[in-house]
């Protein structure tokens, strides 16, 4: 099970030093969210990819220090459009020598527009990590 955000507002949230595995998503959130730091955690086996279940406008979102296994990188987060999102220094499986390309699927405000599309997009962790994080759990 991973972890479910579910209060009215959400503001500077951190989610840190977690096991998160064999999950439809790693972090959903249900509500407005402003400020979210996700670090120190590991991801294994996640069958929608990192963040989801978004419902209304979730901004400041910050991903790093992470450890991402066994899970369809196409299928990443889901965010509102014009999102703000940094993701940084996260261990993706595998040493890396280039950036990692982080594949998103944008969805505009679900409460302003109920028919919107779900866009693909992407963001940029520049700097992987070489290695897996030692996390404690």
């Amino acid at each position: 099970m991973g972890i479910i955000l579910a209060s009215l507002q959400i503001n500077n949230t951190i989610i840190e030093n977690n096991l998160i595995e064999n999950s439809r998503y790693g972090v959903s959130i249900r509500n407005k969210c402003d400020g979210l730091f996700i670090s120190k955690n590991s991801f294994l086996n996640l069958t929608n990819g990192i963040l989801g279940g978004f419902s209304s406008m979730v901004t400041n979102i910050i991903v790093t220090d992470n450890n991402f296994f066994d899970f369809d990188i196409y299928n990443t987060i889901y965010v509102p459009l014009f999102t703000k999102n940094q993701w940084s220094r996260n261990y993706w499986g595998e040493r890396r020598l280039l950036p990692k390309l982080v594949n998103i699927r944008l969805i505009i405000n679900q409460e302003t527009f109920p028919n919107s599309e779900i866009i693909p997009w992407f963001t940029m962790d520049w700097f992987p990590a070489q290695i897996p994080y030692d996390i404690d759990r």
